[in-house]
């Protein structure tokens, strides 16, 4: 399968890995240590995690939510064994009646491993955000 098409098949399936709440197969395509920015959102500065401590504040942050992540417009380069991606995103999040949709930009450092690749880096920067953003356990300080 061509680069591209696997890298594709990455992001997917991290994303998918979200909306399922499939968290081993989640911590399966990331790098053991993970760079990740989600400053936009939560208002924390970038950090480095360990993939279980990603894993296990995505899956504590989204134990009570349904979410849909959809990934578009993706732009792929590859350097040797290195590639970076960057796509829009729109993420749906419901708990129970109430609901918060972001629009986002993700730019993805990811690393390759034979035929396969995962990410080292998580980079999202929020466009704008729609409804009660305290139905998502991740934010901190409660800002949208």
């Amino acid at each position: 399968m061509p680069e591209r098409d696997e890298i594709l098949n990455t992001l997917s399936r991290f994303m998918n890995s979200f909306d399922r709440k499939d968290w081993p197969r989640m911590q399966d395509l990331l790098e053991p240590k993970v760079r990740v920015d989600y400053s936009s959102l939560r208002g924390d500065p970038p950090t480095e995690l360990s993939a279980a401590e990603y894993v296990e504040s995505r899956s504590k942050a989204l134990r009570d939510v349904a979410t849909h992540h959809l990934l578009g417009n993706v732009d792929i380069s590859v350097s040797g064994e290195s590639a970076r991606a960057a796509a829009s995103c729109m993420i749906w999040r419901r708990k129970d009646t109430t609901a918060f949709d972001s629009h986002a930009f993700y730019v993805f450092s990811l690393v390759r491993h034979g035929s396969s690749w995962r990410i080292a880096g998580i980079e999202q920067r929020i466009y704008w955000s729609e409804g009660d953003p305290t139905i998502h356990g991740g934010i901190g300080r409660g800002r949208a």
